[in-house]
């Protein structure tokens, strides 16, 4: 075997999770996935795909004409970017140009 306990397994299954609904394009469900890796050893990765879920939820919200959500992700965005091992300043830019974006009324 791996060499993993059974709570180190279901953690890194739960990082394999993520990764797929973020391939997917299921920015949702990938969001509800990745917080239950909060505190754990992915606490970091789960905090950068979260951020990417929000990049592109926040545009997709924008399409639709849904200001208020595409706000409130370009800034959970802006807010996750600079966390972690992952810092993402191409993140913090994306979202800083959605939020002016929106603001400009574009």
């Amino acid at each position: 075997g791996s060499g993993l306990v059974g709570s180190e397994m279901c953690i890194r299954d739960r990082l394999i999770t993520v990764k797929r609904l973020y391939k997917d394009s299921d920015y949702s469900d990938c969001i509800k996935a990745a917080e239950k890796l909060n505190g754990s050893e992915f606490d970091d990765e789960g905090q950068a795909i979260t951020a990417r879920c929000c990049i592109a939820l926040s545009e997709k919200a924008m399409n639709s004409g849904d200001k208020a959500a595409a706000i409130k992700y370009a800034k959970q965005a802006l807010e996750l970017a600079d966390k972690g091992i992952y810092k993402s300043r191409e993140i913090s830019v994306d979202a800083t140009l959605k939020l002016s974006e929106i603001a400009g009324g574009k």
